[in-house]
């Protein structure tokens, strides 16, 4: 369980535009669903992966990398630049998340419910944490959380967020490479 993390300097991207479809699609209707193990899960089981979901890969300068087979996308990807994150504080952060949250929009929480009480954590990269982090063990792929509202178009707006000593670039067990 990731802890004392409130005051460390954060990254974001806000309103990330996406459509989402497949197995893992979202349902509307309140209430907490338990949708795939935080260990373990992969593409298709309706998790994310900020580097890896096809969702959110489109937000690369290079749009065509997912389509490569895997040898030619990891020699090119090094040229194919995330769009940037902003750095700031966890206020920065909670600004820029504000815009999204319309009324009457319906809101998905991809996280981790807390062991005890009310609410969800984790909601942000869970991957490229260094070596020697607390956190290092915690690293995995397709264990990402990020928060979306639904437009009435079916599309999504999706805030990510990480922390500022994440890498953007993981290897398969979500270790920075």
């Amino acid at each position: 369980m990731r802890g004392g993390r409130g005051q460390q300097a954060v990254g974001h991207r806000g309103a990330v535009e996406a459509v989402c479809r497949g197995r893992g699609g979202a349902r509307t209707g309140g209430g907490f669903r338990r949708r795939v193990p935080r260990v373990g899960a992969r593409a298709g089981d309706g998790a994310l992966d900020f580097q890896r979901h096809p969702a959110l890969l489109g937000h690369r300068r290079c749009r065509f990398a997912h389509w490569l087979p895997r040898w030619l996308r990891e020699a090119v990807e090094p040229f194919c630049r995330p769009m940037p994150w902003t750095a700031g504080s966890n206020l920065d952060a909670a600004e820029a998340f504000e815009p999204i949250l319309v009324p009457a929009r319906p809101i998905l929480v991809f996280g981790e419910p807390f062991r005890t009480g009310l609410g969800m954590h984790n909601i942000h990269q869970n991957q490229g944490d260094p070596a020697g982090s607390q956190w290092w063990d915690e690293n995995g792929i397709w264990q990402d959380g990020a928060t979306m509202t639904r437009r009435e178009d079916g599309r999504f707006d999706v805030f990510l967020s990480k922390f500022s000593t994440q890498v953007d670039r993981t290897d398969d067990e979500g270790h920075p490479v």
